[in-house]
């Protein structure tokens, strides 16, 4: 018992209630809570029981006031109720309290007002409903079940008074199959729908009024039944007749599915049977029965080789022989457990099978007693060890995926149909992710892109395909900036559900791609200088050569001229001539001259590195369409070298481009280009595996305008302009080659090319 103990000058001391010993007893024992309150809503004595249903102590109680854990009624109402209850003295109804953990429960109450000599109080019975509500809303929805059930099922349902023989109730396929209502079902009995007399020769009246009596009694009867159709044709039927208890009187379900071409219901359960054979024979998961005892009495062909025999091997032998001990007893004892309780278990469990750890789901169904008394489940085990793995590797894919989208160096969108953003890896300063959940992808975009940006969003849905462009959008301090966009689907059931819209800021990378691309303008122009300045070079060497012959010629007519009887006037000529020819081969000798000095002028100080890498990434493209592979060793620690750098380029370019085009019609290919310092010079080799040179080929390759393919172009300047510039600056270029492996060039520079 609990008293309030305050100072408050209302307390009612519990023996004024009247209420003995005993009585109290009962009150703390009372599965329901009990309470005392007074006018005010204080609670002035209560048992354990509403201490248990609230959760509150009983002292916590004492302090607290109806209206401290009432959900349904305001503190208004709850005051009119009691002013209520006061005026009529009890009132019984139903609420729900609020317990101290937050829940909340249904509450049946039962109260009294009470004027006890000077005392005023109301003593309130509460009882827990809440399971019973819930049990109450089951029956409910199970009785919408029910019903939808009846009227639904696919074969002709009738609910029948065992004593009239009439149909209560009929469902769907019943009505369609009479051609009547329900109305008119109410008046007609089984009889009605039948044949006058069955096959055995029993008037149809008569055999149903004594099957239904027996269905009545408790037994559930099949048979075959002759109907009659609305057109008066005879049909047959397997009929079902199942007790169904009423509180009123005792009814009968009748259940028909029509059966009326017995040869084709025979041909279809065989047909059923042969299925069911094949489906259990051929089926990828283990399939056995075992009685109580731990028994195989039957194992389909996968399980028994799965234990490393044949069906025929297994059967008649028990778990014990074929598990371990410990695996065996918890098998054997679900199975039991299903059998005894007669229930459906499921369940994982891990194993080792010759060696290998597996997982098995395993479901465990009791069946019927069969006519030796054998107790016995069918057995499903499913091997989901790949499941489970590939789960595994689900949740480590999804973890590796949010780390890569929490942690790349973009932005990472999700967006809905309407291109709205769903959730967002990371924000720039000036928002917050509140800010732009909610928002539309092409807010950030600049003006001029937004329509692109939302014509691409448009597009993913539409076709399903992902989208790749650039676009301007807004970047840290509000400027604008490149990114680098890319759109795709997420699929949900095969549907389009949302898209994945990656952005990441580029303006450095196109700010590269711009000084690359004028790099290699400016080296193509070179090399197309180079090749002019070596065909003009090999021009005036050619021209010079036939001069040189014409002078001496010349100077030797004009002195046997001079020695015969010639007219002056010729001599002349000839003079002329002489000297006309002497100013020609003057001029391509300093030609010559001057290209050879110009190439080979020294204008910096060169870091091979840094050059290396930038003739590689302007033909990065050439080389991947040709699937080559070019790598570089040993550049990081020379030294810089004086050389013209332009010269050193085209040097670099054109056996790199060289090998790419060798590698062209390969398959995949490599390329090294290795350097080391050795004394004063740099010792560079570019080694490939494209098939190597022809021998007869090899002298050849430094000449002018030889070349293997001059049908796609090439000139045969390449080689000639790297041996002129190697040479010009004291270097050295010599090849090696093995036809149908590859060929490495050996260069040699000077360090300091004075």
């Amino acid at each position: 018992m609990q008293k309030e103990r305050s100072n408050n000058s209302e307390i009612i001391p519990f023996e004024t209630l009247g209420i003995d010993r005993l009585a109290e007893s009962i009150l703390q024992t009372s599965l329901d809570g009990f309470c005392v309150f007074d006018l005010d809503g204080r609670i002035r004595y209560t048992n354990q029981a509403l201490s248990e249903i609230s959760g509150y102590s009983e002292n916590e109680l004492l302090k607290m006031k109806i209206k401290d854990f009432e959900v349904r009624e305001s503190p208004e109402q709850i005051v009119r109720h009691i002013e209520k209850t006061k005026q009529q003295g009890y009132d019984r109804f139903e609420t729900q309290h609020r317990r101290k953990d937050g829940s909340v429960i249904d509450i049946e109450v039962n109260t009294h007002f009470c004027d006890f000599r000077k005392y005023k109080f109301f003593f309130c019975f509460f009882r827990d409903i809440t399971e019973q509500k819930r049990i109450a809303e089951q029956l409910t929805e199970s009785e919408k079940r029910y019903r939808t059930l009846f009227n639904h099922a696919p074969v002709t349902l009738l609910l029948m008074d065992s004593e009239t023989g009439k149909a209560i109730n009929a469902n769907n396929m019943a009505l369609e199959f009479s051609g009547r209502s329900k109305e008119q079902f109410k008046s007609i009995t089984a009889a009605d729908l039948s044949t006058p007399l069955q096959p055995d020769g029993t008037p149809s009246a008569q055999k149903a009024k004594e099957l239904l009596a027996r269905a009545a009694k408790g037994e559930e009867l099949d048979f075959e039944w002759t109907f009659t159709d609305p057109d008066g044709e005879q049909r047959i039927g397997l009929v079902h007749l199942i007790p169904f208890k009423s509180e009123n009187r005792n009814l009968v379900l009748l259940a028909s599915e029509e059966i009326t071409d017995l040869k084709n219901i025979t041909r279809r359960l065989q047909l059923s049977e042969n299925k069911y054979k094949m489906l259990v024979e051929s089926a990828q998961q283990v399939i056995c029965t075992i009685d109580e005892n731990g028994t195989f009495l039957f194992i389909n062909k996968f399980g028994a080789e799965g234990l490393g025999a044949k069906p025929e091997e297994l059967i008649g032998r028990s778990m014990w022989e074929l598990f371990p001990n410990n695996i065996a007893d918890e098998n054997v004892q679900f199975v039991t457990n299903a059998i005894t309780a007669d229930i459906h278990v499921c369940r994982e469990y891990e194993t080792e099978v010759f060696g290998e750890q597996r997982c098995y789901l395993v479901h465990i169904w009791p069946l019927p007693q069969d006519n030796t008394g054998i107790k016995s489940a069918l057995v499903f085990a499913n091997n989901i060890t790949a499941q489970k793995k590939t789960q595994q590797a689900l949740r480590e894919s999804e973890q590796r995926w949010r780390s890569l989208a929490e942690n790349v160096p973009a932005f990472v969108t999700v967006a809905d149909r309407s291109g709205r953003i769903l959730s967002i890896n990371r924000v720039l300063p000036e928002f917050t992710a509140e800010q732009v959940v909610g928002s539309f992808v092409w807010d950030y975009a600049a003006a001029e892109y937004r329509r692109l940006v939302k014509e691409n969003v448009e597009n993913v849905f539409k076709t399903g395909q992902t989208v790749t462009f650039e676009n301007q959008g807004i970047g840290p301090g509000g400027e604008f900036v490149w990114y680098g966009s890319y759109l795709a689907p997420i699929y949900k059931q095969k549907q389009i559900d949302k898209i994945i819209y990656i952005s990441q800021d580029i303006s450095e990378r196109k700010r590269i791609r711009q000084e690359l691309e004028a790099y290699k303008e400016k080296i193509y122009n070179a090399q197309k200088q180079a090749y002019i300045g070596s065909a003009s070079a090999i021009l005036a060497h050619d021209i010079n050569q036939p001069l040189t012959v014409i002078n001496l010629l010349l100077g030797k007519a004009l002195e046997l001229l001079k020695t015969e009887s010639c007219r002056p006037e010729v001599i002349k000529k000839v003079k002329e001539s002489l000297l006309e020819s002497r100013k020609a081969a003057s001029l391509t000798r300093t030609f010559r001259k001057y290209i050879r000095d110009s190439a080979f002028e020294i204008t910096d100080t060169v870091n091979l590195e840094a050059l290396v890498k930038k003739i590689i990434s302007m033909l990065a493209d050439r080389a991947e369409s040709a699937k080559m592979d070019i790598t570089i060793k040993g550049f990081e620690n020379l030294p810089d070298i004086s050389f013209n750098e332009i010269s050193l380029q085209q040097v670099f370019l054109i056996l790199i481009q060289n090998a790419i085009d060798a590698a062209e019609d390969r398959k995949e290919s490599t390329l090294e280009i290795a350097a080391k310092a050795v004394d004063n010079n740099i010792e560079l080799t570019f080694s490939d595996n494209c098939g190597g040179i022809a021998p007869e080929n090899l002298e050849k390759i430094f000449e002018p305008f030889y070349t293997t393919k001059a049908d796609k172009g090439r000139l045969g300047l390449g080689l000639e302009i790297v041996n002129q510039i190697l040479m010009g600056c004291l270097g050295e270029i010599r090849v090696q080659s093995e036809l149908g492996k590859g060929t490495a060039f050996y260069i040699t520079l000077p360090v300091h090319n004075m």
